[in-house]
């Protein structure tokens, strides 16, 4: 897609200069049809032919899902194992989410394994299991795609807005909560 968005700006745009929204239509369209079955390709796949040339069957894509189980990750993730140390107040940081491990465990390193059966993570210190609980932000039960798309998009906004807070905390920068 970069490829394509520079050729479409240098080959299209910037050559024609359409002024109107309905020029801009007319000449994506002209474009789209000299990019995808006249102009040759470079790359390798295509073998200095246009795409639809070369392509001229594109693969069938499987339809998106009606319904999706937004948990469904935490199976391939069974048995992995993260280090993490305690802090003075014995907790652990595990994705965005603190777990309390036990004050004794203050300072020292724990593994949390993830159980991907029963949505929990085991705690563990010297070879000893500490402790199990269950993991923070699942949701617990399948999604609608739409109403799957809407929750990724929230937690993707709320990631950024965090991520900027950070920076602007890290530059002395005061923000508002």
């Amino acid at each position: 897609m970069e490829r394509y968005n520079g050729s479409f700006g240098r080959e299209c745009l910037a050559a024609l200069q359409p002024q109107t929204l309905a020029q801009v239509r007319e000449v994506t369209a002209q474009y789209r049809q000299h990019y995808n079955y006249e102009r040759p390709h470079q790359g390798l796949s295509c073998g200095n032919k246009p795409p639809r040339v070369a392509f001229a069957e594109l693969p069938v894509l499987k339809s998106l899902p009606l319904i999706v189980n937004p948990d469904g990750w935490i199976k391939s993730c069974h048995g992995l194992r993260y280090l993490r140390k305690a802090d003075h107040k014995g907790t652990v940081r595990v994705d965005k989410h603190h777990y309390y491990v036990g004050k004794e465990l203050a300072g020292k390193y724990v593994q949390a394994e993830v159980d991907g059966v029963q949505g929990q993570l085991v705690f563990w210190n010297e070879q000893r299991e500490v402790k199990r609980v269950a993991i923070k932000g699942l949701i617990g039960q399948e999604l609608g795609y739409e109403e799957f798309l809407k929750l990724r998009l929230k937690e993707a906004k709320s990631e950024r807005r965090l991520a900027g807070m950070r920076t602007r905390a890290r530059q002395g920068i005061a923000f508002d909560s």
